[in-house]
């Protein structure tokens, strides 16, 4: 879709902390201007859309084919691995989910900029760190020794992902040390995020980044 407009950088969205305001790349970033210009953005989309279809129906797919099942079976396994490494970011989502929908509106509301700043820090992050993981680890193999003859891996991709993640963490922590400030009730849980989020960045330190460093030597 960006492709049309030659000021955007090409995916700068994708490795952003999504503090927009403190970005001096606002200006390019295709994400922020389809937020800004909602009506415009999806006249884009579908544009898109419809050249896509375009495509896949220039696309001649044999009758007799069919995906071989080894790969069948090195996919699946790809995606069960992938559901396990999610498991610990999606307990960390939906317990922060739980504790801010139980939070009552007065306070959303309140004139207090710093518990506001709390709650949204926990609140953005919370979302963004499940779909920054997930990006992330995608297609990782079980081990660096795993990894196909044959393939791409965008290690590239995965070490920007990673590295913004751990940016995303550090305000998700942020937001859980200021929070039991404004509100007591809200300490138990925030001490439970916060040692899962200290958890899950050792994890990226000490496994993820390693390894995808390691696996870079595919793309060269």
């Amino acid at each position: 879709m960006s492709q049309k407009r030659p000021d955007f950088i090409e995916g700068i969205y994708n490795y952003c902390d999504y503090i927009c305001e403190k970005c001096a790349y606002s200006n390019r970033c295709y994400l922020y201007w389809s937020e800004k210009h909602p009506k415009e953005a999806e006249a884009d989309f579908k544009k898109a859309a419809d050249h896509m279809d375009e495509m896949i129906g220039d696309i001649h797919i044999p009758e007799d084919w069919e995906i071989p099942q080894e790969e069948k079976d090195r996919e699946k396994a790809l995606d069960n691995l992938c559901e396990r490494r999610m498991k610990p970011v999606k307990i960390l989502s939906s317990m922060a989910h739980k504790m801010v929908k139980n939070i009552d509106e007065k306070y959303w509301k309140s004139g207090d900029d710093e518990l506001k700043d709390a709650l949204e820090k926990i609140t953005h992050n919370m979302f963004l760190v499940s779909a920054k993981f997930y990006r992330a680890i995608h297609g990782l193999p079980e081990t660096v020794n795993d990894k196909p003859s044959e393939g791409f891996f965008y290690g590239y991709d995965a070490e920007n992902t990673l590295m913004a993640l751990k940016g995303f963490l550090w305000n998700f922590k942020i937001g859980c040390v200021k929070l039991p400030h404004h509100l007591p009730e809200a300490k138990e849980t925030c001490e439970k995020l916060g040692s899962m989020i200290d958890n899950m960045s050792r994890q990226i330190d000490e496994m993820y980044l390693p390894m995808v460093l390691a696996l870079k030597k595919y793309d060269d």
